[in-house]
């Protein structure tokens, strides 16, 4: 297929599932969620995120073109708080950003530490993994696309939801994670679509993609799964909630 096929048949694919959609962001958005399951769900999400960003480094070294090798560094830059986004405020490595959050909604880091990962955050982890090692890199970076692009509109629907719902600031460094999120991974998102397009000509290669894309959006579904059935079950969240 051609690249605008090929660009809309992956947008089509992600949109089919997309997790702004999903219950517990539906939940979230209406200020149905404790704090402690706001902060359960990026404990989690940093759980596997920040396996997932590992990752880039090898998609960097698989891949020859220099355009996507640079994009890939500067994306793995800025999760670490090396390199902030344009117009942003100054670098935090993201996953300090996710543990304000967490504080903010009164969990300590040490008791953050001893909460399990759950089993949907370790899949989500082995998946992509599991892509890097064992398939084309463009393949890999389908599943990375397909998760980084639906952050905007997560966060599109959690940002408003955060100040009206839970009495947060924006601005503050408490919801920082959420906003930047919602810039970044426009960007990033972007950029990976550009290189998939450029770079994933070949039909069979084309189908690959497609089918990882929508694997991808399931797997992140059944993340989100997980957590849902732990909003009724809050013992299983460390605490009662």
């Amino acid at each position: 297929m051609d690249q605008q096929a090929f660009t809309e048949a992956l947008i089509r694919i992600r949109d089919a599932r997309h997790a702004q959609n999903h219950p517990y962001i539906e939940d979230w958005t209406q200020g149905k969620l404790t704090r402690l399951q706001m902060a359960h769900y990026v404990l989690q999400h940093s759980r596997w995120s920040r396996e997932v960003v590992n990752a880039f480094g090898v998609i960097e070294a698989m891949a020859l073109d220099v355009k996507v090798q640079d994009d890939f560094i500067a994306n793995l830059a800025q999760e670490h708080g090396l390199l902030g986004i344009e117009h942003g405020q100054s670098p935090m490595p993201h996953v300090e950003m996710q543990m304000r959050f967490i504080e903010s909604c009164g969990i300590s880091r040490e008791e953050a530490n001893r909460i399990p990962t759950t089993a949907g955050a370790r899949a989500q982890a082995d998946f992509h993994w599991s892509l890097v090692f064992r398939r084309p890199w463009q393949v890999a970076a389908t599943a990375v696309w397909a998760n980084e692009s639906q952050e905007v509109g997560i966060m599109q629907r959690l940002v408003p939801a955060l100040i009206n719902h839970y009495g947060y600031q924006s601005g503050s460094d408490a919801i920082r994670f959420f906003e930047e999120h919602y810039m970044a991974d426009q960007e990033h998102g972007g950029r990976e679509l550009e290189a998939l397009v450029r770079h994933v000509t070949d039909p069979a290669l084309q189908q690959e993609c497609l089918e990882v894309a929508e694997m991808a959006t399931r797997v992140r579904w059944l993340f989100l799964n997980e957590l849902y059935e732990l909003v009724h079950e809050p013992a299983a969240l460390g605490r009662a909630s």
